[in-house]
């Protein structure tokens, strides 16, 4: 069973905390997924895809409505673009899954794009875009410290 944590969206609000507390929130549904398609948990994969489309709508709508023109300010257009073009590609790959489908299975394909899609989305904003909107210098590759969250490299193996 999915819990309740998954299937409770984090309603954004005028703050960056709450947007870094949406990505954990969505990183840890992403590993719950990630374990429900690979036990092809047929249910719990489409709740939790179900979950990913009705939350991470008001979240990207958020997201592009109050944080996307800073990024625009910070002069980070392409970035901004390619953010708006995961949610777009998100929002289709989840909607895609829901449509599929057949009352005992879905296409895990699909669902393993929405995943890393999710996970890298998450990853660019974490590293890239929020570093800039505290003034900073957007992170390579490091971990970032204090306030920011690891992204994990681990994930339950692909079947």
């Amino acid at each position: 069973m999915t819990p309740p944590s998954l299937l409770s969206p984090v309603r954004p609000q005028d703050s960056l905390e709450q947007w870094h507390s949406f990505h954990r929130a969505a990183l840890n549904g992403m590993c719950r997924l990630a374990l429900a398609l690979d036990r092809q948990a047929w249910a719990e994969v489409l709740r939790a895809c179900r979950w990913v489309q009705e939350s991470f709508q008001p979240q990207y709508l958020w997201e592009e409505q109050r944080l996307f023109p800073l990024l625009d300010q910070a002069g980070a257009r392409t970035l901004r673009r390619a953010l708006r073009g995961d949610h777009r590609e998100m929002g289709r790959l989840a909607q895609g899954v829901l449509e599929a489908w057949d009352g005992s299975a879905t296409d895990g394909a699909q669902v393993r794009l929405l995943l890393d899609l999710v996970r890298q989305h998450i990853d660019t904003e974490q590293h890239r875009a929020l570093p800039l909107l505290r003034g900073q210098k957007p992170l390579a590759d490091a971990v970032p410290q204090g306030a920011g969250y690891h992204t994990p490299t681990r994930f339950p193996a692909r079947r």
